[in-house]
């Protein structure tokens, strides 16, 4: 069990790797360190006259897939929602291109690695919860520039199998831009297979990048800002007494008795359920933004974070900002542990156990506690 938890926790980085080896070997095999390009296989054999065109292509292709795997590795690292996006529709690309080799030997020694990964990536999928705004419109403006760009460069090299002939770029890229953009003028048109396979191939990925980069925009952006103009307004009294705590084991519970007695409103959020008798209740991710949403943020006037895992809270502070930035934060963790937490935006840091070793301090030395905490002190020493 807490091997599965440590792989869960860390599945992140894991992933990251392999999608860093994915792309390292595909830039080889775009330099032609290790062997032929991409698609070298059936389709090359459609047309004799393009063979030369096509056999850059591929190698070209293979080289653009292995930067860009490269690249997303590291939002990976970062638990980037946006890289899991578009690493898993650059996975699903570059298996489909490896199903079209010529050698089936080659194709599944290729392509499985790559299916393996695929779905270890679609079942970790949930660690991938950080909706940065600046990455994920730096990620989006990189594949956006990447499909073009792979349009533009195939059309080009391909260009003889155009009619009329495309020999310089800047009518490649108008070709590319026109076909994503779904125009479609007709003044220049693929004649043979393969070209038509490499439109049809370019149209359908640039149409799922294109629809990925939209979702992420939005839901990072402009999602969180709509829900809180169509939302109905709260009234005064909730606004003015929800508080939403996160996290499970003894000081969350403690904190959430505390509420109790006190006759706070209060949700419980926990990864693992409530945890605990809570008027309200919730289960999910802190720092996943559907499941901060579901537990009513927007309309929490704090949340406290009593959680162990310091990443987990960082993250969690960054969802709660993103969502509704108004509703302060207060951070329970250790001293050392502050200036992360500060940079994430927390609004107030408190380190409980910090506390509790000044209250031992005062009991051993005889100094008189507050009288709202001699109920937690039975006995005397002498």
């Amino acid at each position: 069990m807490r091997h599965i938890r440590a792989l869960r926790r860390h599945a992140h980085l894991l992933l990251a790797a392999l999608i860093l080896a994915v792309g390292a070997v595909n830039i080889l095999f775009g330099l032609n360190v290790l062997g032929g390009g991409l698609v070298d296989g059936p389709l090359a054999q459609f047309d004799e006259g393009l063979t030369e065109g096509f056999a850059a292509f591929g190698r070209s292709g293979q080289l653009g897939f292995g930067v860009a795997l490269v690249l997303l590795a590291g939002g990976l690292a970062l638990r980037l929602r946006s890289a899991w996006a578009f690493s898993t529709l650059c996975l699903i690309a570059l298996l489909a291109a490896n199903l079209l080799r010529g050698d089936r030997h080659e194709a599944l020694v290729l392509g499985a690695p790559v299916l393996l990964i695929l779905a270890v990536l679609v079942l970790f999928r949930n660690a991938f919860d950080r909706q940065e705004i600046g990455a994920n419109i730096i990620i989006a403006a990189i594949s956006l520039a990447a499909v073009l760009g792979f349009a533009t460069l195939g059309t080009y090299l391909l260009g003889q199998g155009f009619t009329p002939v495309v020999a310089d770029l800047p009518t490649a890229l108008y070709f590319s831009v026109m076909t994503l953009a779904t125009v479609g003028y007709g003044d220049i048109v693929p004649v043979t297979p393969t070209t038509r396979m490499f439109t049809v191939t370019f149209l359908v990925f640039g149409l799922g990048i294109f629809a990925t980069a939209l979702t992420t925009l939005f839901s990072s952006t402009v999602e969180p800002r709509l829900q809180r103009v169509l939302a109905p307004k709260s009234s005064g009294a909730a606004r003015h007494g929800r508080v939403i705590l996160v996290g499970q084991g003894p000081l969350a519970n403690s904190t959430a008795a505390e509420f109790e007695r006190r006759k706070q409103e209060f949700v419980r959020l926990s990864a693992v359920g409530p945890g605990g008798p809570t008027p309200d209740a919730a289960s999910g991710r802190p720092s996943e933004v559907s499941d901060l949403q579901r537990a009513g943020v927007a309309r929490a006037r704090l949340v406290i974070l009593a959680g162990d895992d310091v990443a987990d809270n960082e993250r969690a502070v960054a969802a709660v900002k993103l969502l509704a930035p108004d509703v302060r934060v207060l951070a329970l963790a250790a001293p050392e542990h502050f200036a992360r937490l500060r940079r994430a935006k927390a609004d107030l840091l408190f380190a409980p156990t910090a506390a509790a070793g000044r209250l031992v301090a005062q009991l051993a030395e005889g100094e008189p506690l507050e009288p709202s905490m001699r109920d937690l002190v039975v006995g005397e020493l002498p």
